[in-house]
């Protein structure tokens, strides 16, 4: 049987090595992307000097190496702050002396609204694994603004960091791609990459930054061992074992004090032993105490059942006497219903009979003398002589009949006025309504023009972000020299005077607007060139309108 395992055969490639490298608007690489393919191999990188051979390995340290450890263009021999992440981005490429100051200013190849993304592929043939690194750096209010991204997939810089709309929009886009990771900070993307990659301790990529700039070693000795030991750590470690020996011989005087006190408090043991037997006797008789109403409980109940016994016997026999009692109840009334039987067939039954007829009769009369007297209060009321007889009871029924039916139809009559005034009534008390609310409005308005349709215009305007001064009505630019032509030259110009005026410039958007619009109302809106005069003008006839009215001079539509 072969085991197989996931190691190559050959492991002359294990670890991860740089597939490619790509950048984009990095120093004075401007507009282009620019790629390195290494191919996992060892690489030489030369060139004039000042043709870029610094900005590149600056971009690959800065993919890598934390930025706070960075001195960029150190490779050049360069001082501290010769170069920055700032510089990279924006494209600084040499400086030129201010005359009116006499001071230098940078140029740059690129403003602030550019960005800029550093990528690296690295793949371990070894074990078949493949790693992105890539950085991507904006400018947003003078300070520079970067993520990180970290992918199994292969990405490139073309295909995955053009045609965003935003920062965030490209971040989503980003997330949505397999295996990938985005950071807002740089000590997860370096936590993140350096546990994928195996890197086990920090001094492996200070280690890799002092190497990839290196131009010269003074004491190889002290760079040995500033770089590529472990630092020492001896005193340390002694300080370290004094203090756990002080606190392991402090433990050591604690537990020979606590086996004092427990020697100390073995008497208290006994006592306690003591108490607790006493304490169990206590709880046995107060459980003793409790139980002893349950007892006499269940006695209690002994004696009851006894005598329940018996007042069931004495029930018994008190049954017995009533049952007796029942039936000779019942033989006494027997021998009355054949006594009252007797009564009737010897003719009781009928005195009987004639006597409630007459109690009934009586109570007929006295309703029947109510209702009458109650009758004649009403028919002298209404201005009629009371009635004694059933010839005039009839005769007055008949003339009211007839004259309640006149009533009706009175009424009837009246009832159709009053809806009508009603209706009538309501409707003048809306139109009343809406010419005050109209005569409010035109109060507080500069125009004369109806507030539905000044309403319209206002909520255009407003959701257009257009000035009201731009969108005038007709009305709004005239006004009647001569006030006694003020109402029939009104009445001439009402329908013109309600249209409003637009400029070209903002005609289709108002158009746009009415047909998405509902306005709740009508509108006549009608296109004006204002950059546009004429010098010449129809000739008028005498007493014409234009004589009567002026226009408003410091309109753009004059």
């Amino acid at each position: 049987m072969e085991l197989r395992f996931d190691f190559a055969d050959d492991d002359s490639t294990t670890g991860f090595r740089l597939e490619h490298f790509e950048l984009y608007n990095w120093g004075t690489y401007d507009k282009k992307i620019v790629k390195l393919e290494l191919n996992k191999s060892n690489a030489l990188l030369t060139g004039d000097i000042g043709s870029g051979k610094s900005t590149i390995v600056d971009a690959i340290t800065t993919l890598i190496v934390p930025h706070n450890k960075i001195v960029f263009n150190k490779a050049a021999g360069a001082s501290t702050k010769e170069r920055t992440i700032y510089t990279y981005v924006i494209g600084e490429y040499k400086s030129t002396q201010d005359e009116n100051f006499n001071r230098s200013k940078a140029i740059s190849l690129r403003d602030e609204s550019s960005f800029s993304v550093i990528l690296g592929r690295f793949e371990n043939s070894g074990f078949d694994e493949s790693l992105t690194l890539a950085q991507f750096f904006y400018i947003s209010n003078k300070q520079i603004q970067k993520f990180f991204i970290i992918s199994r997939d292969s990405l490139s810089i073309k295909r995955d960091f053009f045609n965003f709309n935003d920062i965030r929009d490209l971040k989503k886009r980003l997330k949505s791609i397999n295996h990938t990771q985005v950071f807002d900070t740089l000590k997860d993307y370096s936590k993140t990459f350096t546990r994928a990659m195996g890197i086990k301790n920090a001094q492996a990529l200070n280690l890799f930054y002092q190497t990839v700039s290196l131009k010269a070693i003074g004491d190889l000795t002290e760079f040995i061992r500033k770089h590529m030991l472990e630092p020492n750590s001896v005193d340390k470690n002694i300080d370290e074992l004094c203090q756990n020996f002080a606190e392991l011989n402090h433990a050591h005087n604690l537990i020979l004090d606590a086996i004092k006190q427990i020697e100390l408090l073995d008497p208290i043991k006994v006592q306690y032993q003591k108490y607790n037997k006493s304490l169990n006797n206590y709880n046995l008789y107060v459980k003793m105490r409790d139980s002893l109403g349950l007892y006499m409980a269940g006695f209690e109940y002994n004696l009851l059942g006894i005598r329940l016994k018996e007042l069931d016997v004495k029930l018994t026999k008190q049954q017995s006497k009533y049952n007796i009692l029942k039936e000779t109840l019942e033989k006494i009334n027997d021998e009355i219903y054949s006594i009252k039987s007797e009564l009737d067939k010897n003719g009781a039954s009928r005195m009987t009979k004639i006597d409630d007829e007459v109690k009934q009769l009586n109570k007929e009369l006295q309703t029947t003398k109510s209702a009458n007297e109650e009758y004649n209060k009403i028919v002298k009321s209404l201005g009629y002589t009371a009635v004694s007889n059933e010839h005039r009871f009839l005769t007055l029924q008949n003339e009211l009949k007839v004259e309640y039916e006149n009533i009706e139809g009175k009424k009837a009559k009246l009832q159709n006025q009053i809806t009508i005034d009603s209706v009538s009534c309501k409707n003048y008390k809306d139109e009343i309504d809406e010419l005050e609310v109209e005569i409010l409005y035109l109060k507080h308005n500069r125009s004369n023009i109806p507030q539905k349709v000044s309403k319209i215009r206002d909520n255009m305007a407003k959701e257009l972000g257009i000035d009201i001064d731009n969108l005038p009505f007709v009305g709004e630019l005239i006004e009647v020299k001569d006030k006694k032509w003020q109402g029939a030259i009104q009445r001439v110009l009402h329908n013109i005077s309600l249209s409003l005026l637009v400029d070209y410039k903002y005609y289709q958007e108002i158009s746009n607007y009415v047909e998405k619009t509902n306005l709740r109302g009508r509108i006549v809106y009608l296109k004006v060139d204002t950059k546009k005069s004429s010098q010449t003008f129809v000739q008028k006839v005498p007493n014409s309108i234009l004589d009567k009215i002026e226009i408003k001079v410091d309109s753009n539509y004059y």
